[in-house]
């Protein structure tokens, strides 16, 4: 009996060895996989943050299309990699990359400064008078959607002083608002496509580009004689396209960078043919079609400083409108000029948002 229990259990066990094999080799092989997938989306993410990094760092031509994002969606892009890695195993490592991400674009981000500012006081619609004892003057760049005249009208509640316009409507409406902003004390120009309306006397100043710059250049006089010079700019309009993956995505951005480049070079050597001795304070501002951190900015970084970055409070991007991603619509000021608060405002009839300044002049 004893020996046929034995021979009738050693079958059975061989049975359950044999079926056990198989299973821990079939559970076994999925695991392997389920790491290597883990292990290469984290992996995968970190080329990622360095790739992107190096690229925003270099602000190489070659690479524009890849910086004209902001940083902090490559982190959403970079962050949801790590995450999903999870679905093929748990490991620390995704919170390591995650924080790695959070803490780029925190550090590296264009908003960050201005939200830092987030507690003070903001920007009031009521025009303040004086600061210190200095006048305080009031400047608001719109770009009015093709020609939209209920976008250019958005400024007129916050009673600028000197107001800079895109995509501008026809000179008939331009004009009915300065009469209704500033009466007989306000005058405009434009060039068509660019224009600038302000509370004082206002001369052109004629370009060498033709038949039409990409901006319209001014020298205000104020009622106290001081003269400030304005520019009012729309440069090139920005590529549209994101098929990263087509090589002619990339020498499309990188041949608009360029163009862009140019234009705002040659602005700069028009202010200074026309600068005179004491310098006029010079403010240029308006629409122009790249990113507030893009190398484009490092030739007005030289004489100018950017007037939200200074002063600004909140979120500053002002493109598109109802998803601002971009802070594409700026100021730069010569040092004459003093920023106090600075602020952007949602429209309601453009695809931009408002950038509104109030500032003092030194001296």
């Amino acid at each position: 009996m004893e020996s046929t229990d034995a021979q009738e259990s050693t079958p059975e066990a061989g049975q359950a060895t044999a079926s056990a094999g198989p299973s821990r080799l079939a559970n076994q092989r999925p695991r392997g996989w389920r790491t290597w997938g883990a292990y290469g989306l984290l992996a995968a993410s970190l080329l990622l943050h360095f790739g992107i990094v190096l690229c925003i760092t270099k602000q190489w031509d070659s690479v524009t299309a890849a910086t004209i994002f902001p940083i902090w969606i490559w982190a959403i892009g970079g962050g949801a990699l790590a995450v999903v890695s999870r679905a093929f195993r748990r490991t620390g490592l995704v919170i390591a990359v995650c924080l790695i991400w959070i803490v780029t674009a925190v550090v590296m981000a264009d908003e960050t400064t201005s939200l830092r500012r987030i507690l003070q006081p903001e920007l009031a619609e009521a025009h303040p008078p004086r600061f210190h004892g200095k006048t305080v003057y009031r400047i608001a760049t719109i770009n009015c959607s093709k020609r939209n005249v209920a976008a250019m009208r958005e400024v007129a509640r916050f009673n600028p002083d000197i107001i800079l316009l895109q995509e501008v409507p026809f000179p008939t409406d331009i004009k009915s608002l300065t009469q209704e902003l500033f009466g007989m004390q306000g005058q405009f120009l434009t060039n068509g496509y660019c224009a600038v309306i302000a509370k004082g006397t206002l001369q052109r100043v004629r370009s060498s580009i033709a038949p039409a710059p990409p901006y319209e250049q001014i020298v205000l006089t104020l009622d106290d004689g001081r003269q400030i010079e304005i520019f009012s700019a729309h440069l090139a309009q920005a590529v549209t396209r994101w098929d990263l993956w087509n090589p002619e995505c990339w020498r499309a951005h990188r041949a608009n960078r360029q163009q862009r480049r140019s234009q705002l070079v040659h602005i700069l050597n028009q202010q200074a043919a026309v600068s005179i001795t004491p310098r006029r304070p010079c403010i240029i501002g308006g629409d122009f079609n790249a990113p507030a951190a893009d190398i484009t900015f490092d030739h007005l970084r030289r004489g100018f400083r950017d007037t939200f970055r200074t002063a600004g409070r909140g979120w500053g991007n002002t493109f598109h409108n109802r998803f601002p991603a971009l802070r594409i619509d700026q100021i730069w000021a010569t040092p004459e000029i003093i920023p106090l608060n600075a602020r952007v405002v949602p429209t309601q009839n453009s695809d931009h948002r408002m950038l509104v300044v109030d500032f003092i002049l030194n001296g």
